[in-house]
């Protein structure tokens, strides 16, 4: 009978740099498609016009303040802003969404809401 031979075996390193560059790829992948849906996200303009000082909130999660003109710019979904003076000497309070119509509240110290 003949001798009997075992096959070669593959180099672990081999199989590993392999695994290694798989996963480069992978992660380069995932960071590609993360960069690119984030230059595709809708940037919103919110702007804020008035003679005193304000305060109200960001799709009733994020919370803003200031006094007289403001405005803000905002990365993804934009639902509503809702805003109202925080001072009684504030007489003149209105908002707009992406350079459309001006909103405003009659009401000296009332709310201004406007919603996408």
């Amino acid at each position: 009978m003949g001798a009997v031979r075992r096959a070669p075996r593959r180099s672990r390193t081999k199989v590993m740099g392999s695994r290694v560059n798989a996963r480069r790829w992978v992660w380069l992948s995932l960071l590609a498609t993360l960069l690119v849906s984030a230059g595709c996200s809708k940037k919103h303009h919110i702007q804020i016009e008035s003679d005193g000082c304000w305060n109200g909130s960001v799709n009733n999660d994020q919370f803003i303040s200031d006094c007289g003109n403001a405005s803000y710019r905002v990365l993804g979904t934009l639902r509503c802003v809702k805003v109202q003076p925080s001072s009684a000497n504030t007489h003149f309070l209105r908002v707009r969404l992406d350079e459309g119509p001006w909103a405003q509240n009659p009401d000296s110290f009332g709310v201004v809401q406007v919603c996408n």
